[in-house]
């Protein structure tokens, strides 16, 4: 994915550095057939393959608006080499297996995406403390942390909480996963601000979430009282919800739709939520920003990825409104 990377300014973030971390990374095939059939043999007439994962993808859009990034991940040489062929910066230990690869399946006739995730290849412990051990210094006022997507095979559920407790400073961390790992840390390390949509929420809670952002706010602020400072809730096309400790309660809809299914849109939204709280911003400002970013993902073409122009454009159109 190409990355048309405008120059700080601003959107430049007050933290310095915005480390993310993407432990279950994937290179993500990309192909185009004209019809999706089963039983058949299916030709694309092109593949291309890039560096994927909820991290890497956050980091892709926080270092195309001129944000400082460093993408952090457990990846083999091949996709190594993929991102440095975006000029993505990337620091990763090999964990002595394959990474993963995830096929993507754009059908031509209507649109629509066939997605495909592989959970690949198990890593060892031993390979996860060594990323860790490795991991370069940064005075913890400068840096913060982005931890999102799925674990590989072979790690704890509570892995998540090991990269939180191995920084000798109380980084603001941003948080965006699932299941199990999300319940551990949560209970462990709660983050700075989490992001969740209503299905992973609703797997978590014992009782269903309501419709609508009553319900949404519902059970927001249950997760609010785990120890974070800001809860977003997200569903989908209609929008999301931020729930802050101060009582803040504000809801924002996309001010773009698009009838394909887009990968990134959602870490697009983590990165620029991440990008705006670090310079400072909270409430509808940041939900605004988020769901720019957000939007400017969605209308791009697969391997285009976001431009910072686009992400102005959306925020010129972004109407939040404040619920409490």
């Amino acid at each position: 994915m190409r990355l048309e990377r405008a120059p700080p300014g601003p959107y430049r973030s007050r933290v310095m550095l915005t480390l993310t971390f993407t432990l279950n990374p994937s290179v993500d095939l990309w192909v185009s057939v004209p019809k999706i059939r089963f039983d058949a043999v299916l030709r694309s007439p092109d593949e291309r393959r890039f560096a994927g994962g909820k991290g890497i993808n956050a980091s892709r859009l926080l270092h195309a608006i001129g944000s400082p990034t460093v993408a952090c991940a457990l990846c083999d040489r091949d996709f190594a080499q993929l991102a440095s062929r975006e000029d993505l910066p990337l620091f990763h230990t090999d964990p002595g297996v394959a990474t993963r690869i995830n096929i993507h399946a754009r059908e031509e006739e209507s649109g629509r995406l066939l997605k495909i995730n592989t959970p690949g290849a198990p890593v060892s412990v031993a390979k996860f403390r060594e990323f860790l051990a490795k991991l370069p210094g940064f005075r913890g006022q400068d840096v913060a942390l982005i931890l999102a997507g799925s674990l590989p095979p072979g790690l704890p559920d509570y892995a998540w909480t090991g990269i939180v407790r191995a920084q000798p400073w109380q980084p603001a961390v941003f948080l965006d996963v699932a299941g199990e790992p999300l319940r551990l840390t949560l209970e462990k390390s709660p983050p700075t601000v989490l992001k969740i949509n209503r299905a992973e929420a609703q797997e978590l809670l014992p009782w269903t979430i309501g419709s609508g952002f009553a319900g949404l706010e519902d059970a927001a602020k249950e997760f609010l009282t785990k120890g974070c400072e800001a809860v977003c809730l997200t569903d989908a096309r209609h929008g999301a919800l931020l729930v802050q400790k101060d009582g803040q309660v504000w809801s924002c809809a996309p001010s773009r739709t698009v009838d394909r299914d887009v990968v990134g849109a959602g870490d697009s939204f983590l990165a620029g939520m991440a990008d705006a709280w670090n310079r400072g911003e909270r409430g509808g400002e940041l939900l605004a920003f988020a769901t720019a970013c957000a939007t400017a993902r969605a209308i791009a073409p697969d391997d285009a990825f976001v431009r910072p122009q686009d992400i102005g454009e959306a925020l010129r159109d972004v109407k939040p409104r404040r619920l409490h």
